[in-house]
């Protein structure tokens, strides 16, 4: 089985749909990626342009 980093960026539209986004080994890297590419409106979650919602779960699943 594959398996993603330890940390999943999830995002979630307008319509409701989620997803997995990025992954990483540390939270810091996480933090840090979604910082560079989005604006943060509170803590823990980032908007894009389009107004997806973004976060960071600790990865706690093995995926094909």
């Amino acid at each position: 089985m594959k398996v993603y980093g330890k940390y999943l960026v999830i995002f979630k539209n307008g319509d409701g749909q989620t997803g997995i986004a990025a992954s990483f080994m540390t939270k810091k890297e996480a933090i840090a990626a979604l910082d560079t590419a989005f604006h943060t409106s509170y803590s823990g979650v980032w908007f894009d342009h389009a107004n997806n919602q973004f976060h960071i779960e600790k990865n706690t699943k093995e995926y094909k």
